[in-house]
């Protein structure tokens, strides 16, 4: 009973190790305390290790990382410092062995994932679980994906957006869960749900083509016309920000996004409203003329037709008789004759 107490005694806390999203470090189930880091270099020390996966990094690389204008001859002893304060940090002056979370040598220094658990290497297993269930079929591959989603707290180190060294597993982790949302979003039992996913994927990535059209098809299958077209909107204007055509070409406001059954090829179809007689008809601008969204008259300006509300004619575009009279240099309209009041006063 002795020695079991005492091997209890000696045993290491659990070190887990948060990277996705906020980055925190864990130790017996409690947050280590910023003050107890000491500096700024001892946290990025077990960044640059986390960021390399257990990859030895050579003592000159992480000098250069930590100190970039400084000599490495200079900052050799300020490295020592920091594994001393990682390892009091990580709890290893508790350990009976010899071997610790953090691994070094005069050469390299190491992290050993067999020691700690990092968030982002139980991410990427659990992504590489659920993809070989879904490569065969297994009938677990959705509860696998959905565990996988809920593992991914965040973009790898998002405090460090512009370090370099953090990118690579950044990238990778967000391309692995970028594959998950879509396997979800087939696997989804309702509309709703598949919803969620898909929006979640234009989030991600607001130039997903994919996701865009899946997104304004299921909208437009389950009758949510008016957020299929704001939908399909913002998806044109992402292409064209891309320099890309969107799928059905430029789509003007009478036209609906994707077709429906029976409808014809590129997905457009004319938005025929019910209840239009000849009067609305009139009342829109002929759809042969070139839209103009510029305030500004140019060389290829043309101005739109505009129904007349008085004679049910079109104002500004003058008629044959008109145009004849300009032809043979006539003045198409008569002189005005003025009137002059009794007191002698042009009055009109």
């Amino acid at each position: 009973m002795a020695d079991g107490l005492t091997a209890i005694t000696l045993r290491v806390p659990a070190v887990v190790i948060h990277t996705l999203g906020d980055f925190r470090v864990f130790r017996a189930g409690a947050v280590v305390p910023y003050g107890e880091w000491q500096s700024k270099e001892a946290r990025d020390l077990l960044k640059i290790l986390v960021a390399h996966r257990g990859r030895a990094v050579p003592r000159p690389r992480l000098m250069e990382l930590l100190w970039p204008d400084e000599s490495p001859s200079r900052t050799a002893n300020r490295l020592s410092v920091l594994l001393s304060t990682l390892r009091r940090v990580l709890g290893t002056r508790q350990r009976t062995s010899g071997r610790g979370p953090v691994l070094a040598d005069r050469g390299s220094v190491a992290i050993d994932l067999d020691v700690v658990d990092v968030d982002v290497e139980a991410f990427l297993t659990a992504v590489e679980e659920a993809q070989a269930a879904q490569r065969t079929g297994h009938p677990d591959a959705p509860r696998l994906l959905t565990r996988a989603d809920e593992l991914y707290g965040g973009d790898f180190l998002a405090d460090d957006p512009y370090e370099d060294w953090a990118q690579s597993l950044r990238e990778e982790a967000q391309v692995a869960h970028t594959s998950v949302l879509r396997a979800l979003a087939q696997h989804a039992p309702d509309t709703d749900q598949k919803l969620v996913y898909l929006m979640r994927l234009v989030h991600r990535d607001p130039y997903d083509e994919d996701a865009h059209l899946e997104l304004v098809q299921v909208l437009r299958a389950a009758g949510r016309h008016g957020e299929a077209q704001r939908r399909y909107r913002a998806y044109a204007e992402r292409m064209r920000e891309l320099g890309i055509t969107p799928a059905g070409g430029a789509v003007p406001a009478t036209v609906n996004p994707v077709a429906r059954p029976g409808g014809s090829a590129g997905g457009l179809r004319p938005d025929r409203s019910a209840g239009l007689g000849p009067r609305s008809a009139l009342r829109r601008a002929p759809t042969d003329l070139p839209r103009t969204w510029s305030t500004e008259f140019g060389p290829t300006h043309r101005q739109a037709a505009i129904p007349s509300p008085r004679t049910g004619g079109v104002v500004g575009r003058p008629s044959s008789t008109t145009r004849r009279d300009l032809r043979r240099g006539r003045r198409p309209w008569p002189r005005r004759r003025r009137r002059r009041g009794t007191a002698g006063v042009d009055v009109g």
